[in-house]
């Protein structure tokens, strides 16, 4: 968020889903806050491609847990369901091309997030999504206009959307075999 001129108004942990952190200003345009998005799980390639080589290179049970945590963690949250980090890039992808059809991919998003939390009897999966159904139902009479992304802009941040979680997949398939 700094880094894109944004600023932090804080970091805030939700306990068993992860962390929010919230702008201190307006995103502005989808570009800048798909970007912001893809930094939470492209920064965090870092860690764990380190742990990633250090397994390869010399094996042991405590690394290859921490690799599997981080690439799982990480790959999940970039699938595309709303509020993930992944449905969050593919909100600002749809939105680039239609708001209203963006606010259906939201919401579709938050429904397969309530019916995972279902299919695995889980109260911890489904807390977060009914917050974020309220959020979307209280927000839907405001209209965010972001400036679109341009074809390229959406070209490059779905291509690295898409790497990173190629990335991830691929470390947790090879440690794995």
């Amino acid at each position: 968020m700094l880094m894109a001129g944004v600023g932090v108004r804080g970091i805030y942990l939700i306990p068993f889903f992860g962390g929010a952190a919230v702008p201190k200003t307006a995103y502005r345009t989808e570009g800048r806050l798909g970007f912001i998005v893809l930094m939470g799980p492209g920064f965090s390639l870092v860690p764990t491609l380190g742990l990633f080589a250090m397994y390869r290179a010399n094996g042991g049970a405590d690394l290859l847990q921490a690799v599997q945590m981080f690439a799982i963690i990480n790959a999940a949250n970039l699938l595309p369901i709303y509020p993930l980090d992944g449905g969050l890039i593919l909100n600002a992808l749809v939105g680039s091309l239609s708001r209203s059809f963006a606010q259906v991919v939201g919401w579709i998003g938050v429904l397969i997030g309530l019916g995972l939390a279902l299919y695995f009897q889980s109260f911890l999966i489904g807390i977060p999504f009914l917050l974020f159904a309220l959020q979307r139902s209280l927000s839907s009479s405001k209209t965010f206009q972001l400036e679109r992304l341009s074809f390229a802009g959406g070209l490059a941040l779905a291509g690295a959307s898409i790497t990173t979680f190629v990335l991830y997949v691929y470390m947790i398939r090879a440690v794995l075999d």
